[in-house]
């Protein structure tokens, strides 16, 4: 017999899943160079309530600027803003990140940095954030990959919610 609560993804997603970086060209994951362990992020999935409330936030924001104004009226770079602001706090920790020979912070400021300098970085983020397999990890059958195994690019962003 299935016990549906091994599927539980909302509480799977809020307690987060281990990414490791991926190099870009080649798919590769990313090693610290000095103690050869993975350059991680932690991140929640899309089935987190904080996730959710994020989109919503989102969503409202544009509802009400629509009720305000009379119509839709919204940029592409205001739909990207939203979705990099959700990025970020899916964002929860991370090890071995160095930009620029400096090992960084985790910070929300620093985040964004990250995404905003890096976008093949926010890229994977996005993926992993928004399949579920990977914070399902051992739980499901049907899954061979574990929380704590890369993300690799396939070079297609998942759209933004609403």
């Amino acid at each position: 017999m299935t016990d549906l609560s091994s599927f539980d993804t909302t509480k799977l997603a809020d307690d987060g899943a281990v990414m490791v970086l991926c190099d870009p060209i080649d798919g590769r994951e990313l090693t610290d160079e000095e103690s050869g362990e993975a350059v991680t992020l932690t991140l929640i999935g899309q089935d987190a309530k904080e996730y959710q409330r994020e989109v919503h936030k989102a969503t409202n924001k544009r509802l009400n600027k629509r009720v305000t104004k009379g119509r839709i009226k919204l940029s592409a770079e205001e739909i990207e803003g939203d979705s990099l602001e959700l990025l970020i706090k899916c964002t929860k920790s991370w090890a071995h990140i160095t930009v620029d020979g400096e090992s960084l912070e985790f910070a929300q400021k620093n985040v964004r940095m990250l995404y905003e300098r890096f976008p093949w970085i926010r890229e994977q983020v996005d993926e992993f954030t928004t399949d579920r397999s990977n914070f399902l990890g051992n739980s499901s059958t049907n899954s061979s990959t574990s929380p704590s195994v890369s993300s690799k690019s396939k070079g297609q962003v998942a759209a933004v919610q609403q």
